[in-house]
């Protein structure tokens, strides 16, 4: 009988974790989410402010042009459309975030999927840390192709800003606007270039870590070594981020593309619709970063020479 209680109270101990967990993401991803909202407009290259003259290095450098930094930009949104103005598209975008929350999770209970792989030593790379990848890897591509539907509206209805179309003004609005316009399918434009994004970074991210671990020749679980794991593992978040933005940015131009809005501009001439010639065209033009950084954003427009911009 006690241990029959003790095993109920200790699942209402980890129900209750899971809970505060929850809610604590929830929070986290309301205060965070006008500066996604930010980034998706600069993806779509929505610059609604002009660039100010500043230096680079921190105020150290040579003269540029800079355009407006998340924050000012942020605030511009919120003169114009008032405070729920940020929070355009927060709905989908929340629906999306549980969507892949619940399949992660329940595919990863069916599959018996550790919550983190873990590295077990420098010189051994196990079959059992391969099929762990392997497996968080499916994981993450199913649970990203599940809920891409409400990405598009979240990217749609941020993207209204661009040409204030009316039919993307609200959420029904938006999911009719896909659908009579370009079917099921619409609602999964810009997938692809995504679950590639997510799957390499996820792939790439478990493997050069272990590359560090081994390069280091740490002895023992990695987890003995806190400082170097955070200092590691930040490093590795950094370039793997590199490495895949350009088919995130990719993914949110495919979304408007083909979609009727002024947004659509944003999305080059030789990409034809495919998520593969619009990395390459972004490339070409220097432009496979944009909005990857929300601050320090020198307008690559714009040249300072003699205090007159050419």
């Amino acid at each position: 009988m006690a241990n029959s209680r003790e095993a109920q109270q200790a699942r209402q101990n980890s129900q209750n974790v899971q809970a505060q967990q929850v809610g604590f993401q929830l929070l986290t991803n309301v205060a965070a989410y006008p500066l996604h909202l930010v980034r998706t407009l600069i993806q779509v290259g929505y610059e609604p402010l002009p660039s100010t003259v500043g230096r680079t290095w921190f105020g150290m450098g040579t003269k540029a042009y800079f355009l407006p930094n998340g924050f000012t930009y942020m605030v511009h949104i919120r003169s114009t459309d008032g405070v729920t103005g940020v929070y355009r598209g927060l709905l989908a975008y929340l629906i999306r975030g549980g969507i892949i929350q619940v399949t992660s999770s329940q595919l990863s209970q069916s599959l018996r999927i550790p919550q983190k792989i873990t590295v077990k030593s420098a010189q051994q790379m196990d079959v059992e840390y391969v099929s762990h990848l392997a497996q968080s890897v499916f994981v993450r591509a199913v649970s990203i192709t599940v809920a891409h539907p409400f990405h598009v509206v979240n990217v749609r209805m941020i993207a209204y800003y661009v040409g204030r179309e009316s039919a993307y003004a609200g959420f029904l609005g938006t999911v009719r606007a896909i659908y009579s316009t370009e079917g099921l399918s619409g609602f999964f434009s810009g997938v692809v270039p995504l679950v590639i994004g997510e799957v390499l970074g996820l792939a790439a991210y478990e493997i050069l870590f272990r590359g560090i671990v081994v390069a280091a020749n740490w002895g023992g679980k990695v987890e003995e070594h806190d400082e170097l794991d955070m200092y590691g593992r930040t490093l590795v978040n950094y370039l793997v981020r590199i490495f895949t933005y350009p088919f995130f940015l990719s993914s949110t131009l495919m979304i408007v593309d083909g979609s009727q809005m002024a947004a659509e501009m944003a999305v080059p001439a030789e990409a034809a619709g495919h998520w593969w010639s619009c990395i390459r065209a972004l490339y070409s033009s220097g432009e496979n970063m944009r909005g990857n950084a929300l601050f320090s954003r020198i307008d690559k427009h714009k040249m300072w020479t003699m205090g007159t911009p050419v």
